[in-house]
């Protein structure tokens, strides 16, 4: 029984660490997703960046 208990408990390990990575690469993109889009938003609300494309 042992035998049989230790291999599923490495699978489970391994899936939860490849989950964990996975997951912590899903926040980074989305946050670095978030973080630009309220730059760009930023960037076009700016009148001075309105001010420079209307002179372009």
């Amino acid at each position: 029984m042992m035998d049989h208990i230790g291999p599923d408990m490495l699978t489970f390990a391994n899936a939860g660490a490849k989950l964990r990575i996975i997951g912590s690469f899903i926040v980074t993109v989305l946050s670095e997703t978030a973080v630009f889009l309220l730059c760009l938003q930023v960037f076009i609300s700016t009148p001075l960046v309105k001010y420079h494309g209307q002179i372009g």
